[in-house]
Formats: structure tokens, sequence, C-alpha cells
């Protein structure tokens, strides 16, 4: 298998509204809000999607201890 890009990654936070400032004012990434109370970040062609822990606990294909600060990748 040859990777080609990483997709996405998904980043567990404490605080939505605070992480999302943070990335939005000072890295300058746009906030995108998603259906289901959900968020995510763009900066050029990257992804990064934001959860809560109780957000992260409910999908499937998330580690059961995913605590904030941990996170995923999904590559291509």
């Amino acid at each position: 298998m040859k990777l080609q890009k990483i997709d996405h990654v998904n980043l567990v936070v404490n605080d939505l509204q605070r992480s999302c400032e943070f990335y939005h004012q000072v890295l300058g990434m746009k906030v995108l809000k998603l259906p289901h109370h959900r968020f995510a970040l763009k900066f050029g062609r990257q992804k990064i999607n934001l959860f809560t822990f109780e957000q992260a606990q409910s999908l499937v294909g998330f580690a059961s201890h995913s605590k904030p600060g941990t996170a995923n990748l999904c590559f291509l």
C-alpha cells in the first residue's frame, strides 16, 4: 500500500468554542459549523474535525479511551 496523503485529522478537545476561537484567531484557520453541534477547521486542502470527549465516545471507530488532546488520522 502506498499512502497518498492525510485526508483528515480528528481531534478531541475540552471546549469546542475555545478551540475554534484559538485555531481561527491565532492560526487563521476557517471554522466550519457542521450538523449535530460539530465543527471542523480548514486550512488549504487540510481538514481537522473537532470533537468533545462525549462526542468522540459515540462515534464508531474512535478508540474508547479517547481523551481531550488525543487525535486520529485518516490516510488515503
